[in-house]
C-alpha cells in the first residue's frame, strides 16, 4: 500500500481555494454560506499566525466552532488585529449557534467525501495484490490490476480473461468486472509464483528477431538484430492473459496458450505480442491474437 493519500484522521487546508471544494455554489441559497466562508478564513488566518505554520488542520478549525473561548485563547487579547472574527463572536447567540452549526456541517460533509475517496482507493490497493509478499490471490475480477515482477522491476498489469469464464449461462458476454474463477485464479497464482520473464530473454530475442528478418527497407536493407540485452526494452508487458477453455486446441492441432504475458513488442507494432504457458510449461510466442 503506498502512503501518499491524506490520512483518515487529519484533513489539511493548506489554500483558501480549497474553501471552493468545501462549501461549493451556494445553490441552496443559505444565508449563511457567504458569512460560513468569511467565518473559516479567519480562523484559517489566526490558526496559521498563532501557531507558525503553513498547513491548517480542519479538525482545530471544528475544535474552535466547539468552543469560542479556544479562539480568544489564540487571539490572545489581539483583538483588533481579528476584529472581523470577533464580529462572529458577539453575534445573536441563535444566530452564531445557527451559523456555526452550518460552517461545521460544511465541513463534516467535506471530511466525509474526502474519507470515502480515501477508503476507495485504499480498497483498491488492497485489491491490487501485492505479489512480492508472496499473497496468494483469492479473488480478483477482470481486468483488476496487480504487481509483479518484470526484469527486476516492480510493475502493475492488468489480469483479463479470453476463456469461457467470459460468458453467462446463455452464452452472453458478462459485464467487463466479472469476478475470475477458481481454476483462472489457480492458473494465475501458480503462473506469478513459478514463472520469471527474464528465463525466456533468449526465446524473446530469437523471436523479436525473426520478426525483424521480415522487415525490408526501401533501400532494400533490412532491420539488424537485436542482442540478449536489448530485450527489457524491446517489449512492454502489460497485461496477463488467461484463456481458460474447453476448445484449447483448433481444428489444425494449433495449441492455444492457458495463461500469457501479454503487452506490446517494437518488432510487430500493430499485433504486439504474447509469451505463452500451458500445462505449467511454456509453448511459444506468438503474436496477441495468440489468446484472443
Amino acid at each position: 500500500m503506498n502512503n501518499n493519500h491524506d490520512t483518515i484522521n487529519k484533513h489539511y487546508i493548506e489554500n483558501l481555494y480549497k474553501l471552493e471544494t468545501i462549501f461549493g455554489n451556494n445553490i441552496e441559497g443559505n444565508e449563511y454560506w457567504s458569512l460560513a466562508k468569511t467565518l473559516v478564513e479567519e480562523l484559517i488566518k489566526l490558526i496559521k499566525k498563532s501557531r507558525n505554520i503553513n498547513e491548517v488542520e480542519l479538525e482545530e478549525i471544528l475544535l474552535l466552532l466547539e468552543d469560542n473561548n479556544k479562539i480568544l485563547e489564540l487571539e490572545n487579547r489581539n483583538t483588533q488585529e481579528y476584529s472581523k472574527l470577533n464580529e462572529y463572536l458577539s453575534l445573536n447567540e441563535k444566530v452564531k449557534e445557527n451559523l456555526f452549526n452550518y460552517t461545521k456541517t460544511k465541513i463534516y460533509n467535506y471530511i466525509l467525501v474526502v474519507n470515502e475517496d480515501i477508503l476507495k482507493k485504499m480498497q483498491e490497493e488492497l485489491k491490487y495484490i501485492n505479489i512480492i509478499k508472496n499473497e496468494k490471490i483469492k479473488s480478483l475480477n477482470n481486468n483488476d490490476k496487480i504487481q509483479i515482477d518484470l526484469f527486476g522491476h516492480k510493475k502493475w498489469v492488468s489480469v483479463f480473461s479470453t476463456g469461457d469464464n467470459r460468458f453467462d449461462e446463455n452464452g452472453n458476454y458478462k459485464d467487463d468486472n466479472f469476478e475470475l474463477n477458481q481454476e483462472e485464479l489457480d492458473v494465475l497464482n501458480w503462473f506469478i509464483k513459478n514463472i520469471k520473464i527474464e528465463d525466456y530473454k533468449q526465446e524473446i530475442m530469437d523471436y523479436c528477431n525473426e520478426e525483424y528478418s521480415n522487415w525490408q527497407y526501401e533501400d532494400g536493407t533490412q532491420e539488424e538484430p537485436i542482442g540478449i540485452d536489448e530485450v527489457e526494452n524491446e517489449i512492454n508487458i502489460t497485461s496477463i492473459a488467461i484463456n481458460i477453455t474447453d476448445a484449447w486446441k483448433a481444428n489444425d492441432g494449433f495449441v492455444y496458450p492457458e495463461i500469457s504475458f501479454y503487452g506490446e513488442c517494437n518488432c510487430d507494432e500493430e499485433h504486439g505480442i504474447c509469451i505463452g504457458f500451458r500445462n505449467k510449461k511454456f509453448i511459444g510466442i506468438n503474436s496477441q491474437d495468440w489468446t484472443l
